[in-house]
Formats: C-alpha cells, sequence, structure tokens
C-alpha cells in the first residue's frame, strides 16, 4: 500500500497532475493498492486527478479529512462510507483539546485554540518571547473518536507534547490515547 497526500502530492492545486495520475494508474496496473489523503473533498480532487485504475479496488480517496472515503476504478470514485462527527463527538473533541490545553497550562506552556472546525481543532503551543522560538500545531483530529476516559488513573502516562522547546523534532505529533 502507498499512501500520498493530496497537497504534498500535488501543491499548486491549480493544474491537473497528469504525471500523478499516470504514475498511479501506472502503480494500480502493477497490482499496489494506492490510498491518496486529502483535506479537500472529491469536488476538488476528482476533477483535478481524474485517475481510472483498470480495476476497481485499487485506489483509495479518504477524503474532507477523512470524513468520506472512495474507491476508484475504471467508471470513477464509487463512495463506500461516509462518516460525519456527531455533534456529541464533536463536543467529547472540544472537552478532550480543553484538557490537553489544561495540561499543557500546568506545564508552563502557553497554548490557544488557532482552528476549530466539525471535524478537528488546531492548538498553537507558543513558546515565551524571550527564548524566540517559534510555535507549534498540534492537531486533534475526530475522525472516529471514542468515549472520552474522565477516569484517569495517576498512572497514566503524560502527555507527549512536540516542539522544539521540549527537545523534540518540531514535526514530530503526540501518539493517540
Amino acid at each position: 500500500m502507498l499512501c500520498l497526500e493530496w497537497a504534498a502530492a500535488a501543491p499548486d492545486g491549480a493544474a491537473a497532475p497528469t504525471e500523478l495520475r499516470a504514475r498511479i494508474e501506472r502503480l494500480t496496473s502493477l497490482g499496489v493498492d494506492v490510498a491518496l489523503v486529502a483535506r479537500t473533498g472529491i469536488d476538488v480532487v476528482e476533477p483535478q486527478l481524474g485517475a481510472r485504475p483498470d480495476v476497481e479496488g485499487r485506489l483509495f480517496l479518504l477524503l474532507s479529512d477523512g470524513a468520506e472515503a472512495y474507491v476508484s476504478g475504471p467508471a470513477g470514485p464509487r463512495l463506500i462510507d461516509r462518516r460525519l462527527v456527531s455533534v456529541d463527538e464533536g463536543e467529547q473533541l472540544t472537552r478532550a483539546v480543553e484538557a490537553v490545553r489544561a495540561d499543557l497550562a500546568d506545564r508552563g506552556l502557553a497554548s490557544r485554540l488557532v482552528e476549530r472546525d466539525r471535524w478537528r481543532r488546531v492548538v498553537a503551543l507558543t513558546a515565551p518571547a524571550a527564548e524566540g522560538t517559534a510555535a507549534c500545531r498540534t492537531e486533534a483530529l475526530a475522525v472516529a473518536p471514542g468515549p472520552l476516559d474522565d477516569n484517569r488513573s495517576p498512572a497514566t502516562p503524560p502527555l507527549a507534547v512536540p516542539g522544539p522547546a521540549l527537545g523534540t523534532p518540531s514535526g514530530t505529533r503526540p501518539r493517540a490515547p
């Protein structure tokens, strides 16, 4: 399985990525399964990509921040699953982000909510101005959230927070509990 992120594979977004289409179609004809992941929906990706593998079941389009899954074949993409976040799950995600921000504050790290939509919350960690380090972002996704565990034991491992101020690579993301 080869997994591609749309924004990295087709960064300009304006021109039809004919080379990407040809390579995906070639890989699928050789029996390689390809998954294309994108924050955007089918209405943006499909007209630009337009890939038509020889058989259905080799190209998967995981779109709209993971809310929609398509399989593509000679006839084009076919929706196989759509998962929208319920109001309750959105509230659970908000509570989880608030808990993360409280934990960060307890550790002396300032943070702020910089993006909020139905599927994700983005928290920016802000470094003290005196240190002169850049803020880093960590994303909380609500693709398939489970129930919140409000009864965490004191033995629960501490949150892994990315960022140069904590001595970890800036591209590191915290592991999901």
